[in-house]
């Protein structure tokens, strides 16, 4: 019976795969013998165990001594702590902006941010309360701001 050419291939692989577990099992025999066996394999850790210690540093040191060969549990994040967040609030930058000024008996009004506005109007939550040759006052009820004209 004569094989094809892709049958020896496989042959030629499948030998290779059994060569390479029976090189694996013999050169870690205590591993599989210690897994299939059911007998557990402990790695002894530097500290010394303290029996007066409660339930919950048991599991601790068992993780420890598990991975002790490996070095780190690649699973395990440490808890990073929060950042705190101040409370303090920044003032609020008002942009508002007097650019022009028309004053006439009772109809003055005033050009802030490319609006006209006239005693009584509201801009960005504050009212006018008065207009002045060069400067108008706005108030919110709580605070007052006096916006000087803008010269170029």
């Amino acid at each position: 019976m004569e094989l094809t050419k892709s049958q020896k291939r496989l042959l030629i692989f499948l030998s290779l795969v059994l060569i390479y577990f029976v090189y694996d099992i013999i050169t870690d025999w205590d591993t599989y013998a210690g897994f299939y066996g059911g007998k557990k394999k402990t790695v002894q850790t530097q500290k010394k165990k303290n029996k007066n210690l409660p339930e919950k540093a048991s599991v601790k040191t068992r993780e420890q001594s598990y991975l002790a060969g490996w070095g780190r549990n690649p699973f395990y994040e440490k808890p990073t702590p929060k950042k705190v967040v101040s409370k303090k609030t920044k003032k609020k930058r008002i942009n508002l902006h007097l650019y022009a000024v028309s004053m006439k008996d009772n109809n003055s009004v005033a050009l802030i941010n490319d609006r006209v506005v006239k005693i009584g109007d509201m801009i960005s939550g504050f009212t006018l309360e008065k207009i002045e040759k060069k400067q108008v006052r706005l108030s919110d009820g709580k605070k007052t701001v006096v916006l000087k004209l803008d010269t170029y």
